[in-house]
């Protein structure tokens, strides 16, 4: 039998020292930034403060890793190994958050793996409680032990995010159609949308034409809003047919709760100067949602 090779103490022991003078300057940083966040952005309640330090994991992660690096000069100790465990985790969840936000760039999707991913670091806490536990092996081991446990926490906060979002129908559909408005106007008491929807991906579907607006109480000091689905008048070629892609001219009619002129429905919400189309799966009261489809009105801001 091959004798096991004899563990190098000063090795092993030398990289627990740096690896844990790194997250404790980490750490440490990471409080003071939490303090200051009160005098820099006066936060009104301390989880906006946290989110606010969160957010900006970065700073004390260069910080540990400076420390770290001053710490093994001072000692004449070579950094190289510490450094590595210290960094390598770090730049995964980095390297990870930063593909799936290139493959979905939608804002809450981005935010969700922006404010969450920094939780990595709290599982560096225990890759160096495993360090300095373990009583056996050099540093390749040690190594291994600081950084196994923050990738493995990482990966898992990564997919505990983004699986759901990948599997979710906004994400799935996020191309599939396309919609166009050429022309609103207001006639009759009614509005009146022109324009054109491209299905790019077959499927079966059915389509509603929510508009939201506002009812002003009449001296305009509170209102209420409501939602109307309008109706929809395909083109030529009829509505979209299932399992085909292609492009459909349609017209939507809304009746109620409708502005005087086009400049008045400009001047209203944010919500009022876009037509919005719903794409569900077929089924009662509208089915499942499978995406909302939006277009600003010609014209407006």
């Amino acid at each position: 039998m091959t004798p096991e090779p004899t563990p190098n103490p000063s090795g092993s022991s030398s990289f627990a020292g740096l690896f844990t003078a790194g997250l404790v300057a980490l750490f440490a940083s990471w409080l003071l930034l939490l303090g200051l966040s009160y005098p820099i952005t006066k936060p009104e309640t301390f989880a906006v403060a946290l989110m606010w330090t969160i957010s900006r994991w970065w700073i004390p992660f260069i910080f540990g890793a400076v420390v770290l690096v001053v710490r093994a000069v001072a000692s004449r100790r070579k950094p190289g190994a510490a450094l590595t465990a210290y960094l390598v985790p770090g730049l995964v969840m980095a390297a990870i958050s930063g593909l799936c936000v290139t493959i979905y760039p939608e804002a809450d999707f981005r935010s969700q793996m922006l404010d969450l991913m920094p939780l990595t670091l709290l599982f560096y806490l225990f890759g160096l409680a495993w360090v300095r536990l373990a009583k056996t092996g050099g540093v390749k081991s040690s190594m291994l032990r600081a950084v196994l446990p923050p990738s493995a926490g990482g990966i898992a906060i990564a997919a505990m995010i983004a699986v759901p979002v990948f599997r979710g129908n906004p994400f799935v559909y996020r191309d599939a159609f396309a919609m166009d408005v050429s022309k609103v106007v207001i006639e009759g008491g009614q509005m009146v949308a022109d324009g054109t929807l491209e299905v790019r991906k077959a499927g079966d579907y059915e389509f509603s034409a929510p508009r939201f607006s506002y009812l002003f109480k009449d001296d305009g000091s509170d209102f209420e809003s409501m939602i109307e689905h309008g109706q929809i008048t395909w083109g030529a070629a009829g509505p979209p047919k299932n399992g085909a892609t292609g492009s459909h001219t349609f017209q939507i009619r809304w009746q109620k709760n409708i502005p005087a002129t086009m400049d008045h429905l400009r001047s209203g919400m944010s919500e009022e100067s876009s037509v919005f189309m719903e794409v569900h799966k077929p089924g009662t009261d509208r089915g499942e949602l499978l995406i909302n489809l939006s277009a600003a009105i010609p014209g407006a801001p």
